[in-house]
């Protein structure tokens, strides 16, 4: 895997952890002098024909930006949101054992947003049908759904990958 095709996290200039970025838009950001190294991974090296660079794990913003990050209402963001879980049972399963389903069935008038959609399992899915939670005799497990913020979306993300990236480890609380 080419070293260009990793991920760095952005942190703004306070040292919050603000998003994952590909690693070319992080080089962008630190030539274009709006970002500067924090952590570079040790082993992986970017050669050009004069220099080497190491390839940055971690960037900070280095001025003070009003930053507005919505997190897209997504299939994969949904399955962050619940963390891989059947929301009616509590059955875990991944992408493909895993369907989103509407509380409130579009049938019904419901529509495709943050609060009306959660992962469900194949079976609970089935169960539901074409009715609500109630009508079906279920309860959604957790609370009700609700948009995911951007940093609920950092701390899902990040903790899927933090034994791969020893490096981000220390921004990012527990």
């Amino acid at each position: 895997m080419s070293c260009l095709n990793h991920s760095c996290l952005l942190l703004s200039w306070d040292y919050t952890a603000l998003r994952v970025i590909p690693v070319k838009q992080a080089f962008k950001l630190i030539f274009s002098d709006k970002a500067e190294v924090v952590t570079a991974f040790a082993d992986k090296v970017v050669k050009s024909v004069n220099r080497a660079f190491n390839v940055p794990a971690v960037i900070r913003l280095l001025n003070k930006f009003k930053l507005k990050f919505n997190v897209r209402l997504t299939r994969k963001n949904i399955l962050i949101r619940d963390k891989h879980c059947c929301r009616y049972c509590g059955k875990e399963g991944t992408s493909t054992t895993l369907t989103l389903d509407h509380v409130i069935p579009r049938s019904k008038g419901g529509k495709f947003s943050w609060q009306n959609i959660v992962a469900s399992c194949l079976q609970c899915n089935a169960k539901k049908g074409d009715r609500t939670p109630e009508g079906a005799g279920m309860k959604i497990l957790g609370g009700d759904p609700d948009r995911l913020d951007m940093f609920s979306y950092i701390r899902c993300l990040l903790s899927t990958r933090l034994g791969a990236v020893p490096e981000w480890e220390v921004f990012v609380s527990s």
